[in-house]
Parts: C-alpha cells; structure tokens; sequence
C-alpha cells in the first residue's frame, strides 16, 4: 500500500464513522419522540378519565 491509498483508506473510514454517528443519533431521536407522544397520549387518556364529561361515563358504562 502507498500512501494515497492509505489515505483514501482512512478518508473512507472517517466518512464511515460519520454516517454511523448519524443513524445512531437519529434512532435515538425517533425512539425518544415515539416515547414522548405515546406517554403523551396515555396522559390525555388518563386525564379524560378522571375529568366528568362524556367520555368518563362512557367508559363506566362499557367497564360495568
């Protein structure tokens, strides 16, 4: 091996790492707003349920 081609070598593995970086960051975003919207959700939920109104009874109703 000369050096170019240990060069182009060592470019092809730093742009490499980059793109791992990347993906990883960007799961990592995707599962932190997935958790965040279905905690979001569960909240409402719960919040609706304990809250009089429509909902409430209709959820008493179908429970009994």
């Amino acid at each position: 091996m000369n050096a170019d081609e240990v060069t182009r070598d060592i470019e092809q593995l730093e742009s490499l790492r980059a793109q791992t970086r990347s993906w990883r960051t960007a799961a990592a975003l995707s599962v932190i707003i997935i958790v965040v919207g279905c905690l979001m959700t569960i909240v409402n939920s719960v919040k609706n349920l304990a809250a009089p109104g429509p909902i409430r009874e209709q959820f008493i109703a179908e429970f009994q």
